[in-house]
């Protein structure tokens, strides 16, 4: 048994500065991680990461297709 944010920092990881579906950012941790998890847990842990904030997003946040993502970008002085 783990915490619920057991798998926040390797998903972060695929979070990138360019757009990127959601649905791409579970694939690639699904194909690339040797964790496993089901996808519906993923887009859920993926739903609290963009509620902290700390990540620019596009789109309805519902469907893994529906949305995308990416870091937030940096703010000039």
């Amino acid at each position: 048994q783990a915490d619920y944010d057991y798998y926040d920092a390797e998903l972060k990881k695929f979070i990138t500065a360019d757009w990127q579906k959601g649905s791409k950012i579970i694939n690639q941790f699904l194909s690339k991680s040797k964790q496993t998890t089901g996808d519906m847990y993923l887009l859920w842990r993926l739903k609290v990461i963009i509620a902290m904030g700390n990540y620019d997003v596009q789109g309805k946040i519902e469907n893994m297709k529906d949305f995308e993502i990416k870091q937030k970008a940096a703010v000039e002085a």
